[in-house]
């Protein structure tokens, strides 16, 4: 097809909470009013979006973001992140999803024609929604979230790990109402999850029981889980 294409990372950052940020609108802005401007001459067909949801094995400044949410933790150590990065051979995944067609957008929504600012505000609001379905969900996602579960229900930094794998497979069938198994990204084994956890020294990995050691960077990734529930509208309250 003919046309241009733009890349641009709406959130304008990484998470600092897990959760997918706001979106900037300046780029929003910028393409509707390109959109409106050469609509009726038909210098533009259509503009179509295509969300590619990101996922980090492990986000580098994980620990500074946990403890500060500001806007301005990521310029603290930013060459130190970035060798650990190397160093630490994080794994980005990536996952294309279905194309949004700016047409069809304002076909469903007649009453946004022309109207700039309300049509920014509400056009960002679906692109995130679009766009929260298509970030991978990784095997350690599960894992982060059953522990944070488990922390809020013993009220102590001690979980005992058949409690933690009870936890685990509840988890597993409400989120495979919605997602299929096979999309799961990067899959591990709990015990090769909780070593890793062990060596970075976020948790005590015993026998019978583990003792979390940061109970911010739990919060952190499991916020990843809680915001997939609610943008497919599933439950996510202890039943």
């Amino acid at each position: 097809e003919e046309g241009q294409s733009l890349l641009y990372f709406p959130e304008g950052t990484r998470s600092r909470d897990g959760n997918l940020g706001n979106f900037k609108r300046g780029m929003t802005k910028f393409i509707l009013k390109t959109y409106f401007e050469n609509k009726n001459s038909q210098n533009i067909d259509d503009i179509l979006f295509v969300p590619i949801g990101l996922a980090y094995s492990r986000v580098p400044e994980d620990v500074r973001f946990s403890k500060n949410k500001k806007s301005n933790a990521e310029k603290i150590n930013l060459i130190k992140d970035f060798f650990d990065f190397r160093k630490d051979k994080i794994v980005n995944y990536m996952h294309i999803g279905k194309s949004i067609s700016l047409n069809d957008f304002f076909n469903d929504n007649l009453d946004l024609q022309g109207h700039l600012g309300k049509a920014v505000k509400d056009l960002s609001k679906y692109l995130k929604q679009e766009l929260s379905k298509t970030i991978p969900i990784l095997q350690q996602d599960i894992y982060y979230s059953a522990i944070a579960h488990c922390l809020e229900s013993s009220k102590t930094d001690t979980i005992y790990l058949k409690n933690l794998r009870k936890r685990v497979n509840e988890i597993c069938v409400r989120l495979y109402d919605s997602y299929s198994p096979k999309l799961l990204k990067a899959k591990e084994g709990m015990g090769d999850f909780l070593l890793r956890l062990h060596e970075r020294e976020l948790l005590f990995n015993g026998q019978i029981t583990i003792k979390i050691k940061n109970k911010k960077i739990m919060e952190y990734y499991s916020n990843k889980l809680s915001s997939f529930y609610e943008n497919h509208k599933l439950d996510n309250e202890d039943k």
